[in-house]
């Protein structure tokens, strides 16, 4: 391995003043930053598995017209916020009949050990 730290005098090559912290290498992210970005990427997994399913699998005709506006994690990664936009308006309650349904569906769609918690809400537009 290579050592990348500099003398004083070949730092003063690159700079008119040399600082405690000129020539260490910084982490661009921090943790907390890793942890946003995988859940987010979880959130676009679980949109387009979301679509796939209102497409395809469920045969529903009030859940039919359903769009599907947004995916966020919220408390952790172990909870989805769903919003949806639809016309009807006993859509929310046959959503929370067919919740666990649509999880295990997405559950064969995504690579995850565990499946996150969806939480649906109706945006109804008329």
């Amino acid at each position: 391995m290579v050592n990348t730290k500099f003398t004083k005098d070949e730092l003063m090559q690159f700079c008119a003043e040399v600082h405690a912290d000129d020539g260490q290498v910084r982490r661009t992210t921090s943790h907390k930053q890793s942890v946003d970005y995988h859940q987010e990427q979880l959130a676009k997994q679980i949109h387009i598995a979301l679509e796939e399913v209102f497409l395809s699998e469920i045969q529903d005709p009030l859940l039919e017209g359903v769009q599907i506006k947004e995916v966020r994690p919220i408390e952790g990664s172990s909870n989805m916020l769903v919003s949806l936009i639809t016309e009807e308006d006993e859509a929310e309650g046959r959503l929370k009949t067919v919740r666990t349904y649509i999880r295990t569906l997405i559950a064969s769609k995504i690579n995850r050990k565990k499946v996150p918690d969806l939480k649906f809400v109706v945006i109804n537009h008329k």
